[in-house]
């Protein structure tokens, strides 16, 4: 799947595991591959005429113009993705804000564990939370860790 970040057409040789997958939607879905037969897997060496035919069919022919289009597609899309506000970008921000609010969670149960037994150092070692967080957190009513 990395390679549609790349932008170029692909000749796909799945050999194991999630490369069978990989090489159904490359060619199959997002249109900018080439599929060569899988080898070993079927009890044969794979000829250079194959491989030769499978490389230039990627790249030249009437379908590798609509390939490389393709290519180009999935290319830009990625790049959108990961760009600053992006999906991807949001994604993992939206990761974090949610690791973060429920690190908060837990010190604040146990600030609320600590300040019911007396136990004042685990309600100090919070502001390590706090400072992650990046910004003060009220971890249980009348406690705050700034």
């Amino acid at each position: 799947m990395e390679s549609l970040t790349s932008g170029m057409p692909v000749v796909a040789f799945p050999q194991w595991g999630d490369q069978v997958t990989d090489a159904k939607f490359l060619v199959d879905v997002f249109g900018t591959g080439v599929r060569m037969c899988r080898g070993e897997h079927e009890d044969k060496v794979i000829p250079r005429d194959e491989v030769e035919r499978c490389l230039r069919e990627a790249t030249a022919g009437p379908k590798a113009e609509e390939r490389k289009k393709n290519a180009l597609k999935w290319k830009k899309a990625a790049e959108d993705a990961v760009a600053d506000g992006g999906s991807s970008d949001r994604n993992i921000q939206a990761f974090v804000d949610e690791v973060k609010k429920r690190s908060l969670e837990i010190a604040a149960a146990a600030a609320a564990a600590a300040e019911a037994s007396g136990n004042a150092t685990i309600a100090d070692k919070l502001e390590v939370v706090a400072t992650i967080a990046d910004k003060p957190a009220v971890v249980a009513p009348g406690i705050s860790v700034n």
